[in-house]
């Protein structure tokens, strides 16, 4: 799945993030895959001028995000689809930073529901986690006809 002109990782389809995140700079820009180079520290001097050149388009890219008015929209995304992934399984540069920014960042939160409770669909609504699952469907239905038996008996 290709984000903001890198590779990502397919964030998991319980969230929508508002703002659109195709009008973000990256889509747009002329050279997609300035957000693609990740920044290195060269070990040996045949690497060195490498390393010197991806350090700096890291800069131009992380320069280019800062001006987006999606960022913080991509930098929540890019939070979520990487999980806690070490940074060296990371790629590019997303929402302003580089992948070794982003492993120091805090992740989201991960709403739970408890599915399959009586108040598993309430939790759906609550959280915006739309369309509610068969268990907490037919959970609440359960709910309700105990509700009710219970009152007719009474």
């Amino acid at each position: 799945m290709r984000l903001h002109g890198h590779q990502g990782i397919a964030s998991k389809p319980t969230r929508s993030l508002p703002p659109d995140l195709s009008a973000g700079i990256c889509c747009t820009h002329p050279d997609p895959a300035l957000w693609d180079t990740d920044s290195s520290i060269a070990l040996d001097r045949a690497k060195q001028r490498s390393a010197i050149e991806a350090n700096a388009r890291v800069s131009q890219a992380k320069a280019i995000c800062r001006g987006c008015l999606v960022l913080a929209a991509c930098l929540e995304d890019a939070l979520v689809a990487e999980g806690d992934q070490p940074g060296s399984m990371r790629h590019g540069v997303r929402g302003g930073m580089d992948r070794y920014e982003r492993a120091t960042m805090p992740r989201p939160p991960v709403p739970h529901i408890e599915h399959g409770t009586g108040g598993g669909e309430q939790q759906h609504y609550r959280l915006g986690i739309l369309p509610v699952c068969e268990s907490c469907r037919q959970a609440k239905q359960v709910k309700r006809y105990d509700y009710e038996a219970a009152r007719r008996a009474s």
